[in-house]
């Protein structure tokens, strides 16, 4: 899986958080980032980004990227802005939202929910 948050704080808990959960995840710091890791072939099954990052592409740039590029990917969101949530529910089609501060357990919980129900239809 990939997480893409700027705040290294906050990535480095949530990344730590989903490897003692047995995923394998990818960090990524910037949308640019995330869209070149997975440009250049990162093996990823889920995405969880910030909505609000820095520089030319933030989280809506990378779920537009990944709704033209990967649109099977399933795309878990985070900010701490209510507004850009509920426009990432609306315009994106985002598995799941968390608002800011929110719980690491409980995106691995919806991490397993999303890949189990994969699984499942597949």
């Amino acid at each position: 899986m990939l997480v893409v948050e700027d705040d290294v704080f906050t990535r480095f808990a949530v990344g730590d958080h989903l490897r003692d959960c047995g995923y394998e995840v990818l960090e990524a710091e910037t949308g640019q980032e995330a869209i070149d890791l997975l440009t250049n072939g990162a093996a990823v099954d889920v995405v969880f980004t910030d909505m609000r990052m820095p520089g030319k592409v933030d989280g809506f740039g990378v779920v537009r990227w990944l709704r033209e590029h990967r649109p099977e990917l399933p795309v878990l969101v985070a900010s701490g802005h209510i507004l850009a949530l509920e426009l990432a529910a609306q315009l994106c089609d985002v598995r799941s939202t968390f608002a800011k501060p929110y719980d690491e357990m409980h995106v691995a919980m919806a991490v397993a929910e999303v890949l189990d129900g994969r699984t499942a239809t597949a």
